[in-house]
Formats: structure tokens, sequence, C-alpha cells
């Protein structure tokens, strides 16, 4: 219905065991149909029973063999109960249990990692401390921004942005890579210097 389409992207509470049977045929259809699919694992146990609990992750974990792009926290990570003895280790490991070109570790003050299914893997975080108000928002900012960054670069605008249509899945450079990491830590990190999620913009 919308051809001009070129992203998608869900997580979290709308991936509970009991809306499979809409998600799974959607991230699906959108691989299929030549999409860029992005899946924020942004596991939330609390919100759903014990006995539901297994159900949830094994939701999580098939909507990710959908993804191009995941994202995850070392959080996410435990909770989903990935082999390794780091952080790193465990995104490693889940991005090869997938077919996901790219997977972003968020590691709260420590940064993030940007990893790219060859090998490639770029760390960023921030050089200077900056005074953190409130973290809500955090995670969604930061996805919202590498999302953005994908999308349109550093550049942005609408030539950026076409020049990003039916490339949006290949594998890219050391430096696009970093540009984009980037671009999501400061979006991040504008966050949480505020109360609230107030989501940074564009000027």
């Amino acid at each position: 219905a919308l051809p001009e389409l070129q992203l998608v992207a869900t997580g979290c509470l709308a991936l509970v065991a009991q809306d499979a049977a809409i998600y799974q045929p959607w991230l699906a259809a959108q691989r299929a149909a030549g999409r860029m699919v992005v899946v924020d694992a942004n596991l939330r146990l609390s919100a759903v029973d014990d006995t539901d609990a297994d159900a949830y992750r094994a939701n999580v974990m098939a909507a990710l063999q959908h993804a191009h792009l995941i994202k995850v926290s070392d959080d996410d990570l435990e909770a989903l109960a990935v082999p390794g003895t780091t952080a790193l280790e465990r995104a490693h490991y889940l991005q090869q249990q997938t077919q996901a070109q790219w997977l972003a570790l968020t590691l709260g003050p420590d940064g993030a990692w940007l990893l790219q299914r060859a090998g490639l893997a770029v760390h960023a975080r921030e050089d200077a401390p900056i005074t953190v108000v409130d973290t809500v928002g955090a995670g969604d900012c930061f996805l919202a921004g590498l999302i953005t960054g994908w999308l349109a670069g550093p550049e942005r605008g609408e030539e950026a942005l076409a020049q990003r249509v039916g490339g949006l899945t290949a594998p890219v450079s050391e430096a696009r890579l970093r540009a984009v990491l980037h671009h999501a830590l400061a979006s991040a990190s504008h966050c949480v210097e505020r109360a609230g999620c107030r989501p940074p913009h564009y000027e």
C-alpha cells in the first residue's frame, strides 16, 4: 500500500507472544518486499506474567530472525540468556544466530557498539561526561537516531535520502558505520540531558 516505504521498525511490547500471529507474518512480508527491517528487542519482562516470559523471549528471538538491523542493550542480552562472558561476546553470538547485517549494542554510560556481519565493529561513547537528568526514552532516541542516520546520514535532506533508496541493506564502510553510531549516541545523549522523553530534532 506504501510503495515508497523504505524501512519498518518494531520491538518491545509489540513482540509479546499473543501478538505473534500479527507481527511475525508482517515482518516476513516487509523483508520480502525489500524493505529494511529494524527490530529493537527491548524486553519488558516485568510487563508479562512469569508463565508467559519464555514465550515472550521466544517470540522476540523469532522476530530478530527477520531483521536487517537489531538493537539490543546489555540487559536485553541477559534477559534473552544469550551465551557469552561479556555483552560484546553475547552480541556477536546473537548476530550469528540471525540474518541481521547489523547489530547495535547499547551499554548505558559505556556507550554503544555497532557490529556489521562481515566482522567490522565500531564503538562510540561521549568524550566528556554529560549531565544525566532522566534516562526515560534514551533507548528509543538512540534507535531513532540510528534510523535517521541510516536513512539520510549526516548530510540529511531529500537528496541524501534519495541516495539511500535501494542501498539500505548493503554492507557499509567503517566511516559510514561510525557516523551512524555517533548520530545515534548523540540523539540518546540529548534525550537524557532533559526531563521526560523529549526526543531531539533537527533544527
